[in-house]
């Protein structure tokens, strides 16, 4: 897989799409028409090479008023996803309004076999690129990611029982 930084995007080349690529594609396309975002969390880190297991993907946004969050709501329903909150249009707004997450699903249905072809694709290919990429440049390009989730970490100053509070209730971060 090659990434570049291009015309305001990242362009990759020679990846393997995968179904939650696909997901990740369908769902940005609607959120594109509406608001602007940035994809963050697990997506991210496996897109850009790690190997973890995620199923979901997380976004920030910008701010949406009513009219707008509420014609993107029913977008969404038409399109097949749902809101796992429990509430109607004016509540999930409200959610956002108090900086609140909300959380968006879609039923996907998985073809076992295609995932097993999906899968033996990429080992063949992650192969390939290993026996072909000079070893200084992996190493390179890992050690840049671990760099770069290290400032992250030592940016972000929250203590352990500050984090364990908000697992315990819950919570998120404002």
């Amino acid at each position: 897989m090659e990434l570049r930084y291009e015309h305001g995007g990242i362009i990759i080349e020679n990846k393997v799409f995968t179904a939650l690529d696909k997901f990740v594609a369908d769902f940005t396309k609607v959120l594109e028409e509406y608001i602007d975002y940035v994809v963050v969390s697990g997506y991210v880190v496996i897109l850009f090479g790690r190997a973890r297991g995620t199923e979901d993907i997380d976004t920030i946004i910008g701010y949406m008023n009513k009219d707008t969050f509420t014609s993107f709501y029913q977008k969404l329903s038409r399109e097949g996803y749902y809101f796992l909150n429990p509430e109607d249009v004016n509540g999930l707004y409200e959610m956002l309004e108090e900086g609140l997450r909300i959380r968006i699903a879609m039923e996907l249905k998985f073809d076992k076999e295609g995932n097993r072809k999906e899968r033996r694709e990429f080992i063949h290919y992650y192969a390939e690129w290993v026996k072909r990429v000079p070893n200084e440049v992996w190493s390179k390009q890992q050690a840049e990611l671990i760099d770069s989730f290290m400032a992250n970490a030592t940016n972000f100053k929250m203590t352990p029982e500050k984090y364990l509070e908000m697992v315990k209730d819950g919570s998120t971060m404002r």
